[in-house]
């Protein structure tokens, strides 16, 4: 008995030195005269990684891979699904010239699998955490673990399409104990000239970056952090390449689908999480199933697009919403394609989404962007379109599926929709709030103003809330003027029945915005709107000389000059 008792408290002790990683004889390659057993390691010339046996926590399984010294961290496992029992096993050179990890009845349990082969072979480790097995006498390598990746992407790795037939991705562990193949992969998806980044769950989309514009993929919000920006992307690679290879930095897809950007924190001294794909249930593919928007700062995070209604109101309401919305209002060119009427496909208008992950299955051209619309315009399967400088012209002749709102990041959408739901969009009681500041005079304005305003963008603007304005000026109370002491005062205008004076949600195209904008001394500086009761829009204009109010009643504000403009000076 104290024999057994001693024999098992030296298996477990064997156990927990080989998953430290920190011991046994190292070396910095192989040749096919060689072998590493258990306890024994190859290592990287800069001795930051290693390649060996090790056992995962919570387990006695003995598996043999690489890992990240300074914290033990494994990236990458060769027998992943056929794990060893016992302290046995062996890797070493078949007679062919392979690489290979035999169990203690030297029946071999995994093997780079190479054909045709030289059968002098040697294995070294670099200083990037890649194994290669090269022909001795060439130097030629022969495969290389970055081409079968487990679950970590390390610099100078790639995922890439099936596009040649040969797919390169990540899959997960099966737990934070079982590295064998787990339900989640990752890969590259090409379509055309759109290139993309997917999570599977088995066969079905998990996630997806949204396409790769050429700097980031527009679908993440956070592409701004320097990892996120160490992709490129080559004939529908994409290759991670860090600009630092001093900082160790590396992405995890772990058992749960989720991928994990971590850095080593020399401080701390731990591999930290920097960034995560999935953030809130908005990040989940499909979600909201077709024609509809997800909103993580929403109350319910779904919401049919404008002009689509759910297909189910009672899963809508329960908030399952993956059986998705239907089109509500048909389309001018589905109505004359029914009437064998011939109609003016210009009746069909394009409802404005801003800062979204695209649709999944979009189609792809090279169109400029108002080439881009007119196509869409002219086909009447024609559903949406987006333009992007870094990837062209998008369409979609299908369902829109897996739109998402995103916060900093993201394309504009235009999705097709009949004249009558923007028309009840503009009819929409509003009650804004523009805010000015002093500029160059009149006689310095021409009329390059009106040729420039359908290029200006409402983000441009700064976003005020109004009720936060009233009450850090105590209800604009004289003594309390914005920017006064500055660059000047800040004074109001009231406009009534604004809807007619502008197109859509936003001021930019109006004719009263032009006009605004040709006032002496005005200039644009933010943009208020919230939903009222009534039909009024305020203005807050900040200038040193007041303009005349002949000046600002007889101006043309609208087409239909029903605009009612009065002056309001604070209090």
């Amino acid at each position: 008995m104290g024999i057994s008792s001693h024999a098992n408290l030296f298996f477990v002790l064997l156990m927990l030195c080989s998953y430290v990683l920190d011991v046994g004889i190292a070396t910095e390659s192989i040749t096919s005269s060689q072998s590493i057993k258990d306890l024994e390691t190859l290592s990287s010339k800069d001795g930051n990684f290693t390649f060996g046996f090790f056992t995962p926590p919570n387990s006695s399984d003995r598996y043999v891979g690489i890992w990240w010294k300074p914290q033990s961290t494994v990236v990458w496992v060769a027998n992943r699904n056929q794990s060893l029992n016992d302290s046995s096993g062996v890797v070493t050179f078949s007679e062919d010239g392979n690489l290979v990890v035999l169990n203690g009845q030297n029946h071999v349990i995994w093997s780079t699998s190479v054909p045709n082969i030289s059968t002098n072979t040697s294995a070294q480790l670099s200083d990037g955490g890649k194994l290669e097995l090269t022909e001795t006498t060439t130097g030629n390598s022969l495969w290389d673990s970055f081409q079968q990746p487990s679950n970590t992407l390390l610099p100078q790795m790639k995922v890439s399409s099936n596009r040649t037939g040969r797919g390169v991705g990540l899959t997960s562990w099966k737990s934070p104990s079982d590295p064998s193949v787990g339900s989640f992969s990752v890969g590259a998806v090409e379509r055309g000239k759109i290139v993309e980044v997917f999570i599977w769950n088995e066969t079905r989309p998990y996630w997806r970056s949204g396409p790769w514009s050429g700097g980031i993929f527009t679908g993440v919000d956070l592409m701004a952090s320097a990892y996120l920006n160490s992709f490129t992307v080559v004939d529908g690679e994409v290759i991670y390449n860090p600009e630092s290879v001093s900082e160790f930095g590396i992405f995890v897809l772990n058992s749960q689908g989720r991928v994990e950007q971590k850095y080593w924190d020399d401080t701390k001294q731990e591999l930290e999480v920097s960034w995560t794909n999935k953030i809130s249930d908005c990040d989940v593919y499909g979600v909201c199933g077709s024609f509809a928007i997800c909103n993580s700062h929403g109350s319910a995070i779904c919401s049919c697009l404008k002009g689509f209604e759910p297909n189910n109101k009672e899963e809508w309401d329960a908030q399952n919403w993956t059986s998705g919305c239907f089109r509500s209002t048909s389309l001018q060119c589905e109505r004359a394609k029914d009437q064998n009427t011939t109609i003016d496909t210009n009746e069909d208008q394009f409802l404005e989404l801003q800062k979204v992950k695209i649709p999944d299955f979009s189609e792809w051209s090279s169109a400029e962007p108002e080439t881009c619309r007119s196509q869409c315009l002219k086909n009447c399967s024609c559903v949406a379109y987006s333009h992007d400088d870094g990837i062209g012209c998008m369409f979609w002749n299908d369902n829109l599926l897996d739109i998402q709102q995103l916060s900093n990041r993201g394309l504009y959408l235009y999705v097709r929709v009949d004249p009558s739901e923007l028309e009840h969009a503009m009819k929409r009681d509003k009650k804004g709030f523009l805010y000015f500041k002093n500029d160059e005079p009149l006689e310095q304005r021409d009329n390059k103003v009106f040729e420039e305003l359908s290029r200006v963008k409402l983000q441009e603007l700064l976003l005020f809330d109004f009720e936060k304005l009233a009450t850090a000026t105590d209800n604009f109370h004289q003594s309390n003027k914005l920017g006064q002491g500055g660059f000047g005062p800040v004074y109001m205008l009231l406009c009534r029945d604004f809807s007619s004076a502008g197109t859509g949600f936003s001021p930019h195209g109006s004719p009263l915005y032009a006009t605004l904008l040709t006032l002496p001394t005005l200039q644009l500086s933010g943009f208020y709107t919230t939903e009222l009761g009534n039909e009024e829009m305020e203005l807050l204009e900040e200038r040193k000389t007041l303009p005349d109010r002949d000046l600002l009643q007889n101006r043309d504000y609208s087409q239909t000059q029903t605009t009612d403009i009065t002056f309001i000076s604070w209090k």
